[in-house]
């Protein structure tokens, strides 16, 4: 088992913008608070390629949880993707 400090370096050194997005799509809020503790400003921003934002990923597959708690962290309702498409559009 990975000591928690060791696994928490290795979480700040490895985050992504599409593990952020992945993350959210598929309700792994656990990673995600770990993430946003680390770092909290630049993950909660985050996007993919298309523009997407960990927001748009987590409405797009229901994960409620997710939204309340990106949301409740500073992350911005309303972003547009590069399709123009805000997050409870993609729902």
């Amino acid at each position: 088992m990975i000591h928690t400090s060791r696994k928490k370096a290795q979480l700040r050194m490895a985050v992504s913008n599409v593990d952020v997005c992945v993350w959210a799509y598929e309700g792994r809020l656990q990673l995600l608070k770990s993430a946003l503790e680390e770092n909290l400003d630049k993950v909660i921003m985050k996007r993919d390629n298309s523009e997407r934002t960990a927001l748009h990923w987590a409405c797009s597959s229901g994960k409620t949880d997710v939204v309340g708690f990106l949301i409740t962290n500073g992350a911005e309702v309303s972003p547009l993707c590069f399709f123009n498409f805000i997050p409870i559009l993609f729902r």
